[in-house]
């Protein structure tokens, strides 16, 4: 047994089949297996980038907080710090990577003029062709965290993207630290002006630090929360995810119909703060639960993709170029993949998520084990 969050953890699967449910839904667009949604209604197919803005929040919650609360405890460590984050992202990223490369492989096995390998689609679930971004380079680009921001995303995998950016989303605490410690405010300014030279004259996307401040919100909320509490008056955990999701349909709502970068970018900030409050005043809901349904969400979120391609790319496009178009299985499809997404990530996870705590904590003996051996 393990004494977690059930609301958050509740809160997380649910983020993360939105994101699904969305990916599922830009596929059947691809193959006009079902109309786009045009109404009040289908309005939860198209929440998968507040998901995403959620799960930033959440991340900077649990780790940019946790971390800024250790340092001022005296108790952070860059190097324990660096190693819980890899063994978290990479027990998951480098499978991830790997079942991409088998879904490309059997797709394009399996149909060789299946558009996924053939064409360059320029809107909608796929950006580039299989063929352009399934090598070696990109590859080891995406293991060091560079997709989305100087590597393309390995195998059309695109949810990746969102891994490189918390990656780098991390190492900002350290950074944080250093320029705490500093004394001086001139050299405090030099830092600020070299780090705003980097993110808007090297080239590093303004989506990364736009999305970092989504980020930053969410540990502040965890520092000031642990470090200062919360107001006598607390939200119900019955409310939380409730209104976590009202927050997501306003935001959607006020974004999709404008279309204005700037609209997306002050929507996706509003976003931000307004759940990064709610995580703050919402009541303590810590509980211990035998079953482990609601721990694989990120295991969902890395390994969905390939297992979409796999399913629409690999069956479903030949299947229906050979037997055409029945109504019923184009209406039963989409159910049938949802499961058959779900039940995939979950026997993935016990292969790889589970075991991240037993992986970090033999790396640790390991070191530990060096640095004995090196003073005997």
């Amino acid at each position: 047994m393990s004494s977690r969050d059930a609301v958050l953890d509740r809160l997380r699967m649910l983020l993360a089949i939105l994101v699904v449910v969305c990916h599922i839904h830009y596929f059947e667009e691809i193959f006009e297996v079902e109309s786009p949604p045009n109404n009040w209604k289908h309005l939860p197919l198209l929440l998968g980038h507040q998901s995403v803005i959620i799960f930033f929040v959440l991340s900077g919650y649990f780790v940019g907080g946790q971390a800024f609360l250790r340092y001022s405890n005296r108790t952070f460590l860059f190097f324990q710090f660096l190693v819980e984050r890899l063994t978290r992202l990479w027990i998951v990223l480098v499978p991830a990577l790997l079942l991409t490369f088998f879904s490309n492989q059997v797709t394009c096995l399996s149909n060789q003029n299946s558009m996924y390998c053939t064409e360059r689609i320029e809107e909608g679930a796929l950006s580039l062709s299989v063929n352009e971004v399934s090598n070696l380079k990109v590859f080891l680009g995406n293991v060091i965290f560079l997709q989305g921001i100087k590597a393309p995303v390995y195998g059309s995998n695109l949810p990746l993207w969102s891994i490189a950016y918390e990656f780098w989303y991390y190492m900002s605490i350290p950074f944080f630290i250093f320029f705490w410690k500093l004394r001086f405010r001139i050299l405090k300014a030099g830092v600020l002006a070299l780090a705003f030279s980097l993110i808007f004259f090297v080239g590093i996307l303004f989506n990364l630090f736009v999305w970092y401040l989504c980020w930053f919100v969410g540990a502040l909320a965890f520092y000031v929360r642990k470090r200062f509490g919360t107001l006598r008056v607390k939200l119900s955990n019955r409310f939380f995810i409730p209104g976590a999701v009202l927050i997501m349909l306003v935001s959607r709502f006020l974004s999709g119909p404008l279309d204005e970068f700037s609209i997306s970018v002050a929507s996706d900030l509003c976003l931000a703060v307004i759940f990064s409050v709610i995580l703050w005043l919402r009541s303590d809901h810590n509980s211990t639960y035998r079953f482990r349904l609601l721990e694989f969400s990120f295991s969902i979120y890395a390994f969905h993709f390939p297992l979409s391609i796999l399913l629409y790319f690999a069956f479903w496009e030949k299947f229906s170029s050979k037997y055409g178009y029945f109504s019923v299985y184009r209406e039963l499809f989409p159910y049938i993949a949802f499961i058959l997404i779900i039940t995939g990530c979950w026997a993935l996870y016990f292969l790889t998520e589970r075991h991240y705590l037993t992986l970090r904590r033999r790396i640790f003996d390991f070191f530990s084990f060096l640095k004995k051996s090196k003073w005997r």
